[in-house]
């Protein structure tokens, strides 16, 4: 399993959601559905998974899956625009 499908699968066992069908622009939020728990949870998942250390900052800055999928391989979050 790549990292993107293992990434896929924690957030769409996390979020009832069928990994095929998210996408990595997905808002975790607003396209998924994710709370404040789930984001929580999806950070803990991503760190036993991938053997990665997840700040407080990172995690709660991560809106989408691909901001997931950056935590998942060591990296830093994406710019925002303002």
């Amino acid at each position: 399993m790549n990292t993107l499908t293992e990434l896929l699968q924690i957030v769409g066992n996390q979020l009832n959601k069928k990994p095929e069908a998210i996408s990595l622009n997905a808002d975790l939020y607003e396209d998924l559905g994710a709370d404040d728990l789930d984001r929580v949870e999806n950070a803990l998942e991503i760190e036993r998974g991938f053997g990665v250390t997840i700040s407080d900052d990172a995690e709660f800055g991560a809106r989408t899956v691909e901001d997931l999928w950056c935590l998942a391989n060591g990296k830093p979050l994406p710019p925002r625009e303002a």
